[in-house]
Parts: C-alpha cells; sequence; structure tokens
C-alpha cells in the first residue's frame, strides 16, 4: 500500500469499534493473546476491502499466492504490554482452507518499540518489523508470534489466504518460475520465452484445485 493509502485506511479505522482480541481466539490461545481487533463484521471494513484487494492482487503478491479468497481479515492494534505469544494459525476459518496468512503494517516501525512479528522454523528464528504500507504473506502453518509492545502502538491489518494452489512447495516452485521467467524474459525478450511460459502454465493449472 502507498502512504496515501494507509492515511485513508487510518481515517476509516477511527469509525470502527474495538473489540477484545481474545474473543476472536480459539482454546488455550485465548491464554496468550493480548490485543484489541476491529472484525470483518463491522461496518467500516465494506470500505477497507478494496484496498486489501488491490494489494493482494498486485502482480509480485499473486505470483506467489495465487489468491483464490481473503478470509476473515480484521484490523489489530498492540498497545502497551500487548502480544500474541507462539502459535500456529488454525487451517480453517469459515470452514475454507487457510493456505497463506499476511500482516499489512499501517504503523510506521518507528512509532513503537517491541512488536516485532517473530517466525520458528526447524532450524532458526527471526523477526520482521516492516514500515507502513508494507506486508509479509507467510504459510499458515508456520510458528509465529508478535512480541510484546514496550510502547508506542502498533497497528496492522492481519487475514488468511486461501490459495488456488494448495500445496506451499507447489506454490514455492511456481513463484520461482515466475521470478526467473521474468528475469529471462528482459535479457532474451518476450518471442523467445513462449514455450517456458507455456510450460510455466500448464503447471499453475496441474497444481490448482
Amino acid at each position: 500500500m502507498n502512504a496515501q493509502e494507509v492515511i485513508e485506511i487510518k481515517k476509516l479505522i477511527e469509525l470502527g469499534v474495538w473489540k477484545n482480541g481474545k474473543d476472536s481466539a480459539l482454546g488455550e490461545t485465548k491464554n496468550i493473546k493480548a490485543n484489541k481487533q476491529i472484525t470483518l463484521s463491522d461496518p467500516i471494513f465494506i470500505q477497507v476491502m478494496p484496498y486489501l484487494l488491490k494489494a493482494h492482487t498486485d502482480i509480485a503478491v499473486q505470483s506467489y499466492t495465487y489468491l483464490k479468497e481473503l478470509i476473515d481479515p480484521r484490523i489489530s492494534l498492540y498497545e502497551l504490554n500487548d502480544h500474541y505469544d507462539w502459535h500456529i494459525d488454525v487451517s480453517l476459518l469459515a470452514n475454507k482452507r487457510t493456505d497463506l496468512s499476511y500482516t499489512i503494517f499501517l504503523s510506521n516501525k518507528e512509532e513503537y518499540e517491541g512488536g516485532e512479528l517473530a517466525f520458528k522454523s526447524a532450524h532458526h528464528t527471526f523477526t520482521v518489523k516492516g514500515n507502513a504500507g508494507s506486508m509479509v504473506i507467510y504459510p499458515s502453518g508456520l510458528l509465529h508470534k508478535v512480541n510484546e509492545v514496550t510502547s508506542g502502538k502498533r497497528l496492522v491489518i492481519v487475514g488468511w489466504i486461501n490459495s488456488n494452489v494448495k500445496l506451499e512447495e507447489n506454490r514455492e516452485r511456481l513463484f520461482d518460475l515466475a521470478v526467473e521467467n521474468a528475469r529471462l524474459g528482459k535479457i532474451i525478450g518476450k518471442d523467445e520465452m513462449k514455450n517456458l511460459t507455456k510450460i510455466y502454465q500448464s503447471l499453475v493449472r496441474d497444481f490448482s484445485n
């Protein structure tokens, strides 16, 4: 999202109704989550959704997600001492498969201390703290958390993606191929890329569900 879009979304947020983030948590996650949320049922989302759809239909994003549907987006606010400890997102929301999760930052990283989005894999742990308008997309089965905010306010939009390509490894392969096709196209020209493009589109068709 660009700076003007972030400003416009923040104006809409002023009209929304904040709810306790625990209300949408399931099971034990209620005990590890502390934040406020504006959920999809709030009337402001009628106006927020076009911004979300625009962000997700960006060509680079679409090449990674193969978006089928956005699921249950919400605006989340983390203030002093708020956090969301280690968890994995649920596999089904509203009876729809969650393949990917995303966070769109609406606060600049200088506006708050702590609040990093942390990820843990089998081999390493890393954190992300983006500027306003930037987006992080990751597999919903990846272990992650939001570190405790120690000052300021962390404002984000979060949600889930149901992808046309079910398997993570297939999305990764298609994304790598799309990137390589784009790189080669700049070197040898689009006319020389027809066969590779045909192969790519055939794989998309094979992997889609």
